[in-house]
C-alpha cells in the first residue's frame, strides 16, 4: 500500500489549510483570524465542524484490495477516481491478502483464480467481462479527495482497533500525509471514542481501550 498527498487547500498568500479554515470561521462571529487559530480550534472542540468543509485534501492511494474500496465508498462526501478493471489488464496484478492468510492454501486458489481471468482473456472475452471472475483480494489504485471535516468523521471510525488492519493502516498513513502540512487537522483525525474530552467507546462490541458509555454515567 503506498499513499501519498497531492493537492491540499491553500490561500492565495500561501496560507495553510486551518488559515482558511481560520477566516471562514470568524465570519460567523464577525472576529478577527488569529495567528493562534483560537476560532477555528474553538469551532472544533464544540463540534462546529462545518468550517472544516472549506478546505480539501487529495490522495494517490496504490495497492489496496477492492474490500478495502467497497469500505471506503460507503463514506458519501468524498471524490473517488478508480482504476478500471473494464479497461485495465489485471493478468499481471499482485492479490492483496491479510495476515490470516499465511501457511493457507488459499493463496493457491488466487492464482487459479488469476489462471481462469487469464484464459478468459485468451479465447476472446473482454476485459469488462472476464473481470467478474476476480476477488475482492484484487488490487486497485484510486484518487480520493475529502474535506477536513468528512475526514475527520471518517478517520473516526477507520481509526477504530475494530476496523479491518487493511483500511486502518490506509487512514493512518493519510493521517500521516495530512500531519506534513496540517498537524492542527491531523491531530483531530482520532478514533472516535477518543473525539471527546472524556473517551467512550460507543461500538457494540468493544476493544475494551475504553469504557462504554453507559459504563461512564454509571
Amino acid at each position: 500500500m503506498q499513499v501519498k498527498l497531492i493537492a491540499y487547500t491553500r490561500g492565495v498568500e500561501g496560507q495553510t489549510p486551518l488559515d482558511i479554515v481560520e477566516k471562514c470561521a470568524c465570519v460567523c462571529y464577525n472576529s478577527t483570524p488569529t495567528d493562534s487559530y483560537k476560532v477555528a480550534k474553538g469551532c472544533a472542540k464544540s463540534g462546529h465542524m462545518s468550517v472544516y468543509e472549506h478546505v480539501s485534501f487529495t490522495f494517490m492511494i496504490e495497492g489496496v484490495s477492492r474490500a478495502l474500496l467497497a469500505q471506503l465508498t460507503r463514506h458519501r462526501h468524498a471524490s473517488y477516481s478508480v482504476q478500471s478493471q473494464r479497461y485495465c489488464d489485471m493478468s499481471n496484478c499482485e492479490f492483496v491478502t491479510p495476515n490470516g492468510w499465511r501457511d493457507t492454501d488459499c493463496t493457491e486458489a488466487l492464482e487459479d483464480i488469476r489462471d481462469a481471468y487469464i484464459t478468459l482473456l485468451n479465447r476472446g472475452v473482454l476485459k469488462e467481462d472476464a473481470r467478474m471472475v476476480l476477488p475482492n483480494a484484487t488490487p486497485t489504485n484510486l484518487a480520493f479527495t475529502v474535506n477536513a471535516r468528512a475526514l475527520v468523521e471518517i478517520s473516526g471510525q477507520r481509526l477504530c482497533n475494530r476496523a479491518q488492519k487493511e483500511i486502518r493502516e490506509l487512514f493512518q498513513g493519510i493521517k500521516e500525509e495530512v500531519k506534513q502540512v496540517c498537524p492542527e487537522i491531523a491531530a483531530l483525525m482520532l478514533p472516535q471514542c477518543e473525539q471527546h474530552d472524556v473517551p467512550f467507546c460507543a461500538e457494540s462490541n468493544c476493544c475494551g481501550k475504553h469504557k462504554r458509555l453507559t459504563e461512564l454515567v454509571k
